[in-house]
């Protein structure tokens, strides 16, 4: 099929039409940023679909030209197969397995590299001859080449078409032929004679070919040959350089030879200086190697007696927790800024502070490394005791790390079944409903900035899904340098918080509407306490008279008073409850019927702590 195709001009070229893409020049006044962004990416989406449709097309053209063939370069790798060519390749032992011309078998190996170099350079299709062989398509095979431009690369490719047919082959004697067989067996020598003729164009093309890449790789090496020559001379200037460099490196010896005492002298201070220092400060040069250190900066840094040649940081055995000293260490070199890093190791805080060190000339010499501990474990223990004592639950995060606590008493307020689960910040945001969480991140926001302390009060779901009311507080804590480093919050129950007030509330309202005062004598500190009915009951004024048994006698009828008394003894010594009715004098000096009943509440000793009761009148009526 190759006879009906002939190869076009590079210079011509085939459009099509483009297609418009809906919505790709929509522009939106709201988001200008967005639509740009849109038209962009739908652009980019058109130009790949049309890519892709002219490869497309360039292969279904191939296929049609050649349908058994291949597309290569032009230095015979295949890019693609068209049709089955395992008939016209072969592979032996030896061989190069790669994808290339050399694969076909002969004589198509040897000529499909010359038909590509020439068609190619000629930018025009060539007919390679016909061969002889024997193959299960023909016995006779013949090569064409089409060069073609790839539209997606740029570079030159070439089509190899591979044809085949059967051809019978007659032996016949000259005289033996008429006229007729003669004249078509002349014209067959003939195209024999032009296929030899060409063969041989093609042949006296690929010498020329040869010719000028001999000639190109000629002016190559000329041209190496003068950059070796510039090269030579410049050796010889560097060398000169060298040696004036070598003559000045000769004056600063002497120099740093009669500098030497004085930089001996100050090494001795400076050493002396750290070596009696109580913080942990180290000096390290501009390639990271540290030159002195402290002896509390020795152990912080695991380190023994510094060598003489310094030591990489590292190579330093820093405690758990610290980063790495080398990233940041050279990131204070670029930037020559001051990087304060709170770090958490254990239940430790350090605040590791690296600044860059300048002379006398504003000069960069180096850096120094300083470690701090903020002891926090008093504070810890006093937030236990708290917590145990009073059953508010605390929570505390390391901001650097994320690491946090969660108390035991939090656990069970919050509604935790886990009782060695942590609780990170989202954590806790998360178990908030969502009518209050907006509020809460809010108020963290601008605590974080701010710093100081707030109190919440919110909704929080437990691990089953049920609403808890907690109310609680929240605290960060700062390091000398103003950097967060703690969050520390508290929390408790408030419905039962609020239940207990109101049940207090409930049972004094009860007391005062049923006359009912009660009484509670702590033994061990000797102090009475008596309810606001107990006040009104007995005719005394409250923040005025003093509570008392001896008060409490005296309001007793005179017949009552001795069993009354020796009563509350037994119940003082013994232990044993006491329950009896008795008449009392009112304000108005007259008695009511009532009854007195007590108790007592011992230790674990069997020793009596507390004596309570009460008093309830029944009527009043004469004495």
């Amino acid at each position: 099929m190759g006879i009906y195709f002939e190869a076009r001009q590079g210079a011509d070229k085939i459009f099509g039409k483009r297609r418009g893409i809906s919505g790709e020049l929509t522009v939106s006044s709201s988001s200008p940023g967005t639509s740009y962004l849109r038209t962009r990416t739908l652009r980019k989406s058109a130009a790949q679909a049309a890519a892709e449709q002219a490869a497309q097309a360039e292969l279904s053209l191939a296929r049609s030209v050649a349908p058994n063939g291949l597309i290569c370069t032009r230095n015979g790798d295949i890019i693609e197969v068209l049709g089955d060519i395992s008939v016209y390749s072969e592979i032996r032992a030896g061989m190069s397995t790669s994808l290339n011309v050399k694969m076909l078998i002969d004589p198509l190996r040897s000529e499909a590299s010359s038909l590509i170099a020439v068609s190619i350079r000629n930018e025009e299709r060539r007919d390679g001859r016909w061969h002889s062989v024997s193959l299960p398509t023909g016995n006779r095979v013949q090569l064409q080449a089409f060069p073609f431009l790839n539209h997606k690369g740029g570079e030159v490719h070439c089509l190899l078409a591979i044809n085949s047919k059967f051809e019978e082959e007659k032996e016949l004697k000259f005289e033996e032929i008429s006229d007729r067989d003669q004249r078509e067996y002349v014209e067959r020598m003939e195209l024999e004679i032009r296929s030899t003729q060409e063969a041989l164009q093609q042949t006296i093309e690929e010498l020329q070919t040869a010719n000028e890449e001999l000639q190109s790789s000629n002016e190559e090496l000329q041209s190496t040959n003068e950059e070796f020559q510039a090269t030579n001379e410049e050796l010889e200037t560097s060398n000169e350089e060298l040696q004036s460099t070598n003559e000045e490196l000769l004056t600063v010896n002497e120099e740093l030879q009669i500098s030497s005492a004085e930089r001996q002298a100050l090494a001795s201070e400076l050493e002396a200086m750290l070596a009696s220092s109580p913080y942990a400060v180290a000096l390290a040069d501009q390639a990271l190697i540290i030159r002195r250190l402290s002896r509390v900066a020795q152990d912080v840094f695991g380190i023994g007696e510094l060598p003489p040649t310094g030591l990489h940081l590292s190579h330093c055995h820093l405690p758990s927790g610290f980063p790495a000293l080398a990233p940041i260490a050279n990131t204070v070199l670029r930037l020559q800024e001051t990087r304060r890093i709170p770090v958490l190791s254990g239940s430790d805080y350090y605040t590791l502070i690296l600044s860059p060190v300048l002379d006398l000339h504003q000069k960069l010499i180096g850096l120094s490394i300083t470690v701090t501990r903020f002891d926090n474990e008093p504070f810890n223990d006093v937030l236990r005791l708290v917590s145990k004592v009073t059953r508010v639950g605390f929570w505390t995060q390391n901001l650097q790390t994320d690491e946090t606590y969660l108390s035991p008493e939090s656990h069970a307020i919050l509604g935790i079944d886990d009782e060695t689960a942590g609780l990170s910040l989202d954590g806790l945001l998360a178990r908030v409903h969502p009518e209050d969480r907006t509020s809460l991140q809010s108020r963290l926001d601008r605590l974080f900035v701010d710093g100081g302390s707030f109190e919440f009060e919110a909704r929080f779901f437990d691990d089953t899904g049920n609403t808890l009311n907690i109310a609680g507080s929240l605290m960060v804590f700062q390091d000398s340098h103003g950097e967060n480093i703690q969050l520390i919050g508290v929390c408790w129950d408030k419905a039962k918080f609020d239940e207990r007030d109101l049940m207090l509330g409930c049972s004094v309202a009860v007391q005062n509407h049923l006359s009912v005062g009660i009484f509670s004598f702590d033994v061990m500190n000797n102090v009475p306490v008596w309810n606001p009915p107990m006040y009104g009951l007995l005719g005394y004024k409250q923040g005025t008279d003093v509570p008392s048994v001896e008060k409490l006698l005296e309001r007793v009828h005179e017949e009552d008073r001795d069993f009354i008394k020796d009563g509350l003894q037994d119940v003082l010594t013994i232990g044993q409850s006491f329950h009896y009715q008795l008449r009392l004098r009112t304000s108005d000096g007259s008695y009511a019927s009532g009854e007195l009943f007590a108790r007592a509440r011992r230790d674990k000793a069997g020793r009596t702590t507390h004596v309570f009761g009460g008093l309830q009148l029944y009527r009043s009526g004469p004495e």
